[in-house]
């Protein structure tokens, strides 16, 4: 990671550590925005040099060659993909906020759920009202619009943003699966 990266996420945990909070654990996320009828799997993903450029180019990241992400998916008794499910954590860089997010998707690519696993800036506390999660079920992340079919929390509009970038970007981390 780059050095300036490092600094900013210990920033982070020591200016947020005031104002942290913890909403669920990673694992009771990830049951409620995934299949539970079916068999769990998990695959590592680690991103190429060209990969890395390309998502830092075009979201607010500032990931690397190797940088690994764990995607969960679920299968059927005939083998096929039900859903997946993986854990992003980003950070609004203007308030170093870090956000803590499980998604979860059918294997069509529309959002099966969305669920905070910490926060670390008391104002993005209200994204974890379900009135607004679950705004984002059923839709595909190319067709989030906010203004449009979801409406960002009042106070909290950068980090509704946010989530919307999440979701895509999470989704697009979950096709580079083989």
């Amino acid at each position: 990671m780059k050095k300036s990266y490092l600094l900013l996420i210990f920033a982070v945990i020591l200016l947020g550590s005031a104002t942290a909070k913890d909403f669920m654990s990673t694992g009771t996320a990830l049951k409620e925005v995934m299949s539970g009828q079916d068999s769990l799997f998990k695959e590592e993903i680690a991103l190429t040099r060209d990969q890395a450029n390309d998502f830092n180019r075009r979201y607010d990241s500032d990931y690397r060659r190797n940088e690994k992400f764990t995607v969960y998916y679920t299968k059927d008794s005939s083998g096929s993909i039900t859903s997946y499910g993986i854990v992003l954590e980003d950070i609004l860089w203007k308030y170093v906020a870090s956000h803590e997010w499980a998604l979860g998707y059918n294997s069509d690519g529309t959002l099966r759920g969305v669920r905070i696993i910490s926060l670390t800036d008391e104002y993005s506390f209200p994204l974890a009202d379900p009135r607004f999660l679950n705004q984002f079920d059923n839709l595909s992340p190319a067709s989030i619009d906010m203004p449009g079919n979801v409406d960002a929390v009042t106070g909290a509009t950068m980090s509704s943003e946010l989530l919307v970038e999440t979701s895509r970007k999470a989704w697009e981390i979950i096709q580079l699966l083989d």
